[in-house]
């Protein structure tokens, strides 16, 4: 058995201590790779009497801690995943009865959906003893939610950061080096936009100037190659490379094999990501690959960014984020305990400025912050305080960081309709951008969505809306089939569009006999509580089992305290119901529209509108009128719009379009030009702007001598 560090030794005290003194709940703050998990073990070998619950973020992690434990501990505990504990059934919570709760990377408790079985599980077993471990406990994208506070009630056994890590001894110093892998594309779009400002012809060549400036600083500066025959020394490293998704990853792996070809180093590639049906057996290669004169790289899409460390050797990002939590991870698979090697740290996207811009944590912030606070201390006391080791020397960022600032501090000083941003428009984008995404438009009056995604593209702002989480896949991929665009309520943060697109991404598609209907959802509503599952019998191409899925979903539970349908209101519906339609519901307190609606049908009861008959005279205004005005003929006909919209659809008949200009049409997003000439209808281009085929269209008209 892997023994404690000493540094764990002193956790370890003062979580008996804890448990001893009567806290329930106690959390450790550590840094990745500082030894959370021996805190585990230690735990289930030093209490070979007490049953254990351990929840992580993935099976992978859960496979990993399995190595550490023999065989008669491994019978004492049970392991999950965070993203099944909303589904867990009753019966196999009730079967647990741990005496220890084990949440690693207890930031995810938080989650909106896990947190509801979670939350299940610690009422079912309040006098377990529950122990959580993150080395990010805070949430700084859910409104900087602490865990240790909320869940653990700020009982820390440990509280350590990465930089208190370092600088204590307990985990190596690693090399930061920050590049940059693609600014050309960069260099020529902010050229453009320079050009089509509205800035005076003076600034625009003082513009262009210091442009020009900046990119010859990086062309002299070094280029990925450089930077890895610069600072990757054995040539049998092992790195884990994080990119943004697979379409990123089959174009960048080229790329990536090519960078270190021409820095002189034979490499070997791993992919891991969820669409490679391999991927265990890749990692495991990944990992006992130990052969010589060869860098392997394991090439990550959504995972290995928790819990998996141990025998690598640095990481590279190509993957942009503002999230502190999955920054941290990312560079936190560098670090072990005892590692005699300097790690590396990569970052090709500059994602130090991001999280600097976001949070102003960034690991070189963080670093220097710690030290500058040691130093205050030291002070205090008349002492000198001695980093150890050459700041500046491991952390190589400043070249890169400057040009990349300098590119932001251009663009914002460009002039035009397109970027008249004020200065509050812009601060509430940097808040709530991240957040909401395109959602934030509620928030600036008058913006459109495509000014505001051009803005944020612009200033380098990422919404984390436009990614998918493993647990937001695994909530599409239960609840898609069975409740089509419902799931939105699992999943506030996702538009309607994005889960469509997902869905289809991923292949998932909608079980119809599923899908339940508002109507369908009233009838569960009312009958649900006194005749449960039987209400399927009242339900055509309905199981039980989705009746009673959907009742749960609906938060309603079988009793027989439902108020029953009294003659008096069956009277007033059958008097009221043909006249007044669902508007019956305000004579009937306590009952909704729907209620009143299905009651109707149920008692045989329909709305004399709706089997009224067309008459000749209404079909004629009708056709007169529709073309014109469209659904607003209903004030003419005293019908819903509804009815004449749906009307005019059955006949034919079609609302014209008004168009701002004559022959210019726009259709699926584009703006075509069509002409009729000697009764044939011509098509003369599709164009992404109304002006382009304005142009056109007066060329055209000009020839066949028409006004326009």
């Amino acid at each position: 058995m892997e023994q404690l560090h000493d540094h764990n030794k002193k956790t370890y005290e003062n979580i008996c201590r804890m448990y001893n003194d009567g806290i329930q709940r106690v959390a450790v703050v550590q840094p990745t790779g500082s030894g959370k998990s021996l805190l585990m073990q230690k735990l289930i070998e030093d209490n070979p009497d007490s049953k254990f619950f351990v929840l992580s973020t993935s099976h992978k992690i859960n496979d990993q801690f399995k190595e550490k434990l023999d065989e008669k501990m491994l019978q004492r505990a049970d392991f999950n995943i965070y993203c099944n504990m909303p589904n867990m059934k009753q019966q196999i919570m009730e079967s647990l009865k741990p005496d220890y709760i084990f949440l690693d990377e207890m930031h995810r408790a938080l989650a909106k959906e896990w947190s509801k079985g979670i939350n299940v599980l610690l009422e079912m077993y309040p006098n377990a003893k529950v122990l959580g471990l993150s080395a990010t406990p805070i949430r700084y994208l859910d409104k900087c939610r602490n865990v240790a506070e909320e869940l653990f009630g700020g009982n820390l056994a440990c509280d350590m950061g990465l930089s208190q890590a370092i600088l204590d001894g307990i985990l190596p110093m690693a090399r930061y080096v920050c590049g940059v892998y693609s600014y050309e594309k960069d260099t020529e779009n902010l050229n453009r936009k320079i050009e089509k400002s509205c800035n005076s012809e003076k600034e625009k060549k003082e513009l262009i100037k210091e442009l020009k400036i900046l990119k010859e600083n990086l062309d002299k500066g070094h280029g990925v190659s450089d930077i890895f025959k610069k600072y990757v020394m054995s040539g049998n490293e092992k790195f884990v490379v994080f990119l943004k998704n697979t379409t990123h990853l089959k174009i960048m792996k080229p790329v990536i094999e090519k960078w270190f070809l021409d820095a002189g180093f034979n490499v070997r590639l791993y992919e891991v990501h969820s669409k490679n049906t391999d991927k265990d057996r890749e990692f495991q290669a990944f990992k006992e690959d130990t052969e010589d004169g060869i860098i392997k790289l394991c090439l990550s899409v959504n995972m290995l960014a928790e819990g998996i460390h141990g025998d690598i050797d640095g990481v590279i990002m190509l993957r942009e984020t503002i999230s502190a939590n999955m920054y941290f991870q990312m560079i936190g698979r560098a670090f072990a305990c005892g590692k005699k090697t300097i790690p590396l740290i990569f970052d090709l996207v500059a994602n130090s400025q991001f999280i600097s811009d976001a949070t102003n944590l960034s690991f070189p912030n963080e670093l220097r912050g710690e030290i500058e606070k040691r130093k205050k201390e030291c002070e205090k006391e008349c002492k000198d305080y001695e980093v150890g080791f050459d700041v500046d020397e491991f952390i190589v960022m400043d070249e890169f960081m400057d040009v990349v600032s300098g590119f932001r501090e251009i663009e914002m000083r460009l002039v035009g309709s397109w970027d008249s941003w004020m200065d509050e428009e812009i601060e509430i984008l940097k808040k709530w951008y991240p957040i909401e995404g395109i959602r934030v438009k509620d928030r600036l009056n008058g913006r459109t969505k495509s000014e505001i995604r051009g803005k944020v593209d612009r200033m380098g702002i990422i919404s984390l809306n436009r990614y998918w989480t493993e647990e937001e896949i695994d909530i599409l991929k239960k609840n898609y089939p069975i409740y089509g665009l419902r799931i939105k309520e699992f999943l506030p943060s996702k538009t309607k569009s994005s889960i469509m697109t997902k869905a289809r991404k991923l292949g998932i598609s909608v079980n119809k006999r599923g899908i339940f209907t508002n109507e369908e959802d009233e009838i569960i509503k009312y009958y649900y509580p006194t005749e449960g599952v039987n209400v399927y019998k009242r339900l055509s191409n309905k199981t039980k089992e989705q009746c009673n899925g959907r009742a749960k979903f609906l938060g309603i539970l079988s009793n027989n305290n439902v108020q029953k349908w009294t003659d008096e209101e069956d009277d007033i519906v059958k008097r009221y119901y043909p006249i007044e339609k669902t508007a019956v519901f305000n004579r009937l307190p306590n009952r909704s529209k729907q209620a009143c609606m299905i009651r109707a049908r149920l008692l045989g009861v329909t709305s004399k509108n709706e089997n009224t008959l067309w008459t000749d005279q209404e079909y004629e205004i009708l056709k007169e009128y529709y073309p014109k005005v469209g659904g607003e003929v209903s004030v003419m006909l005293n019908r819903s719009k509804h009815a004449c919209i749906t009307m005019a659809f059955k006949l034919g008949i079609k609302k014209k379009q008004r168009r701002k200009y004559e022959y210019v049409y726009k259709k699926r997003n584009k703006y075509v030009v069509e002409f009729t000439v000697d009764g044939k209808r011509m098509q003369f281009g599709r164009f992404d702007s109304e002006e382009e085929a304005v142009k056109v269209a007066m060329q055209k008209a000009k020839e066949f001598g028409k006004a326009i």
